[in-house]
């Protein structure tokens, strides 16, 4: 009974795209994640990417698991979000029965806006977030 049933270390590979619209080439980086039972941790690091023809909400697909529940995560960004003035309290976020991310500005009273993605080139993303899976 205190033994690990399922362990797993793997790599996954992230695109960095938009929710109106994808840039005009893919922009992927490969990530980890380990997962331990239900509980995966993920990782990737976008460096230097062009996200040109992009539009919408920034996201991040190609989770290695659907999530089973909602969860926030971390992540720094350089010149990739349309932050809102005021905007302070923002976040990744993972959505349950989906594998990808999304980044959301807490505004408006308590109401989550997704973030608009400026598209052009030289663009940095750096996330972790821990989800459970289905």
């Amino acid at each position: 009974s205190n033994t690990l049933d399922d362990y797993e270390e793997g790599t996954w590979t992230g695109t960095l795209t938009g929710a109106g619209a994808a840039p005009n080439s893919a922009q992927t980086a490969s990530g980890n994640y380990t997962k331990v039972g239900r509980l995966c941790t993920v990782s990737v690091a976008f460096s230097d990417k062009d996200t040109t023809g992009a539009s919408g909400g920034l996201q991040v697909t190609g989770l290695p698991f659907t999530a089973a529940h909602p969860a926030f995560g971390s992540y720094i960004a350089y010149g990739v979000a349309n932050y809102t003035s005021g905007a302070i309290n923002t976040t990744s976020w993972v959505n349950s029965s989906t594998t990808l991310i999304s980044f959301y500005d807490n505004l408006d009273a308590g109401i989550w806006n997704t973030t608009g993605i400026v598209a052009g080139g030289t663009k940095y993303l750096y996330l972790s977030i821990t989800y459970q899976t289905t």
